[in-house]
């Protein structure tokens, strides 16, 4: 729908949005979340799987892969460096290289 992610003064290491990207990939990292919730007036802990934390292994190498690939420059506002990346290509070039690095990580 030609929708944009603007990061302000951060990477892509805080870029969340590269959180649903890996849930788009055929063989993503996963982990088992718990929480608690209510069943019947009883507190109860329910267990599903989740895609993994990137821990800044992934998403600092996928991010300015992706902006030398699109040709996105950034720019400042004040002292922030600002990019302005548009969903539908990030997409596009983000789920088949972080599938890539993840199979890396898992052939080693």
């Amino acid at each position: 729908m030609g929708a944009h992610i603007l990061l302000i003064g951060v990477g892509h290491n805080r870029n969340s949005f590269l959180h649903y990207v890996e849930s788009l990939v055929p063989r993503p990292r996963l982990r088992v979340r718990r929480f608690p919730m209510e069943l019947a007036g009883e507190r109860v802990w329910i267990e599903t799987p989740d895609v993994g934390n990137d821990n800044d292994t992934h998403f600092p190498v996928v991010g300015p892969d992706f902006e030398r690939h699109a040709g996105i420059r950034p720019s400042r506002v004040g002292g922030a460096v600002c990019r302005l990346l548009p969903v539908p290509a990030l997409v596009d070039f983000a789920v088949p290289r972080l599938q890539e690095l993840l199979d890396t990580d898992a052939a080693r």
